[in-house]
C-alpha cells in the first residue's frame, strides 16, 4: 500500500497559493484574485476553448501544464507582466523556486510534477505555449470583458495591452482576435480611451474583431463561473483562518488528482477524473455550497444543482454546451468509476484541510467539536472503497486525536490505524 503521509508537506505547501494576490481583481471588483482561483479559471478557459487549439494538440496535457504552471509562486511569489522592473529576473527566481518546491515531494511523485513545471517554464512545446497564451488571455477577459472594471495600473491603453500580450497569444488566431475583440469593447464604452491600436467605432460601423466566429459566445459563460471565487466553503484554509473559495478549491482539488494519481483503482481513466474535478462544482454558481454537515441543505441539494446546471449551460452556445453537460451530468450521477473517484478526492480534500496537522480550528468546531467517528462516518461511503485513501484519512484523524483536537470515542479505537 501506498504511503500518503510524506505528499501531505507538499500540499501544505501549495495552500498558500490560496491567500497569494495577482494584479489583477475578479470580475465583481470585491478584491484582487488569489493565483489558486486564476489558476482553476485559466483550467476552465483552456476547455472552453480547447477548438480554438492547434491541430493535434494534446489537450490533456496542456491541463496537466495548467495545473502545476503557478506552483513557483509559492516561493517565489506572482509577478504582474506590467512591473518591468520585476519581470527582470523572474526566469530566476522561478526556477529556483520550482526546485524547491519539488523537493518537498518524495521520489515515487516528483518525476510526476517536476517535468510539467520545467516544461511550462522552457516554452519549447506546442502545448506549453498554448497553455502560456490562455494563461496570459484570461486576465484580460476579467479585467475589460462588457462589465468588467478594469485593471488597477492606471496607465494601461490599448497600445499597450494589446503589444504586452502579443507575443504569447498573437500565433493563435482564436485567441488573438478574441483579445482584440475584449480590447475593441473597452474603448467603445470609454474605459479605455482609443490610440492607434484601436479606435472606437460609430453607431454605423458595427463591424468588430471576428473571434474566430465562435470564442467571444463563450465568455458571458466565462464571467458567470467568476462568482466561485466569491463563494466560500466551510472549511478553512491553512495559511491563516478563511473560508475557502470554491474556486480555490477546485483547483487544489486539480493538484490533489495529480498527486494521488497512482491511488485510483485499475482502469480508472484519470484524465476524465481530472476533467471533471475542474467542472463539479460549477453548479455552485447559481446552487451555493452546501456543507457535508449541512444535513437540511443536503436534502434539498439534488434538485438545486440540477436546476442551476440547467441555468449555467443555457449560457453556453450549442458547440460547447454537450461537453459539459455530460461532464456535470456524470459527476452528479456518480455511476462511472471515474465521477466516484473524483467525489473521493472532492470528499478527503476538506478534511485534510481541517484535520491535518497545522491548520486552523473549524469554526464549526470551536465550542463542540466532531468526534472522530463522526468525521469517518461521514466520509465512509465516499472514501473507504480506496484503501490508500482511505488509510491517510484514519491517519489524519488519529493526528488530531493525539493532538487534542478532535475528541475520540469508543467506536474508534487506535487499532483502526
Amino acid at each position: 500500500m501506498l504511503e500518503l503521509k510524506d505528499r501531505l508537506a507538499f500540499l501544505r505547501a501549495t495552500d498558500c497559493l490560496k491567500e497569494l494576490r495577482r494584479a489583477n481583481w475578479i470580475y465583481s471588483r470585491q478584491r484582487q484574485e488569489t493565483v489558486a482561483e486564476h489558476s482553476w479559471h485559466a483550467l476552465l478557459l483552456a476547455m472552453l476553448l480547447a477548438d480554438t487549439a492547434p491541430e493535434g494538440i494534446d489537450h490533456d496535457h496542456v491541463r496537466d501544464l495548467l495545473v502545476v504552471h503557478d506552483l513557483v509562486e509559492v516561493y517565489a511569489g506572482d509577478t504582474p507582466i506590467w512591473d518591468d522592473a520585476a519581470r527582470h529576473d523572474e526566469a530566476a527566481r522561478e526556477i529556483a523556486a520550482g526546485a524547491r518546491l519539488m523537493a518537498l515531494l518524495p521520489d515515487e511523485v516528483a518525476p510526476r510534477f517536476d517535468p510539467l513545471w520545467r516544461e511550462f517554464q522552457a516554452q519549447e512545446s506546442e502545448e506549453a505555449r498554448f497553455a502560456r497564451a490562455i494563461d496570459t488571455l484570461h486576465p484580460p477577459l476579467m479585467s475589460w470583458s462588457d462589465g468588467g472594471n478594469g485593471h488597477s495600473n492606471g496607465s494601461i491603453t490599448p497600445a499597450r495591452l494589446i503589444e504586452r500580450k502579443r507575443p504569447t497569444i498573437e500565433e493563435y488566431p482564436a485567441l488573438w482576435d478574441l483579445l482584440l475583440w475584449t480590447v475593441q469593447g473597452t474603448v467603445d464604452r470609454g474605459v479605455l480611451p482609443a490610440d492607434d491600436a484601436i479606435r472606437r467605432r460609430s453607431d454605423s460601423d458595427p463591424s468588430r474583431p471576428d473571434a474566430a466566429g465562435c470564442s467571444h459566445d463563450r465568455i458571458e459563460f466565462l464571467l458567470a463561473t467568476d462568482r466561485l471565487k466569491e463563494e466560500r466553503r466551510a472549511n478553512l484554509i491553512l495559511s491563516q483562518p478563511r473560508r475557502e473559495t470554491v474556486a480555490e478549491h477546485c483547483w487544489h482539488v486539480s493538484l490533489l488528482e495529480l498527486l494521488f494519481a497512482d491511488c485510483a483503482p485499475a482502469g480508472t481513466d484519470r484524465n476524465r477524473v481530472a476533467d471533471l474535478l475542474i467542472v463539479h462544482d460549477l453548479v455552485e454558481v447559481y446552487a451555493g455550497d452546501t456543507s457535508i454537515d449541512d444535513l437540511a441543505g443536503q436534502r434539498t441539494v439534488f434538485e438545486r444543482e440540477a436546476n442551476a446546471a440547467q441555468q449555467l449551460l443555457a449560457l453556453l452556445p450549442p458547440s460547447s454546451r454537450v461537453r459539459f453537460a455530460q461532464l456535470i451530468d456524470e459527476f452528479q450521477a456518480q455511476e462511472t468509476r471515474e465521477a466516484r473517484y473524483a467525489r473521493a478526492l472532492d470528499t478527503l480534500h476538506p478534511t485534510m484541510l481541517t484535520w491535518i496537522e497545522g491548520a486552523h480550528v473549524h469554526p464549526d468546531h470551536e465550542n463542540a467539536p466532531a468526534s472522530a467517528s463522526v468525521v469517518l462516518e461521514r466520509k465512509r461511503q465516499m472514501l473507504e472503497g480506496y484503501p490508500e485513501l482511505w488509510s491517510l484519512l484514519l491517519d489524519i484523524v488519529q493526528g488530531a486525536v493525539d493532538r487534542g483536537v478532535l475528541p475520540q470515542d469508543e467506536r474508534f479505537p487506535r487499532s483502526q490505524r
